[in-house]
């Protein structure tokens, strides 16, 4: 399975509220690419539709320091730090 396939299947299970799924798939794709921030935007995403507001900010600051530039994860690190 290539790295592409880890994040998409990810993708596909979050959309179809598979979260169990979707977090397993989720973690192959942070250990292969870390570095980049769509994996972090989904992992933010999915913690925050599971409402799981302490895990969302968590992953907000971490996908912040392996994509410093990322608005996305900036936005949402400012508002859950407000949160939680």
């Amino acid at each position: 399975m290539c790295i592409r396939d880890s994040f998409n299947l990810a993708l596909s299970s979050a959309q179809k509220g598979y979260w169990t799924d979707a977090e397993f798939h989720l973690d192959r794709a942070l250990a292969l690419i870390p570095h980049l921030p769509a994996p972090w935007r989904l992992a933010v995403k999915l913690a925050l539709r599971q409402e799981r507001w302490e895990l969302a900010k968590e992953r907000a600051q971490k996908g912040l320091q392996a994509a410093p530039e990322d608005a996305y994860l900036h936005r949402m690190a400012d508002e859950l730090a407000g949160l939680v």
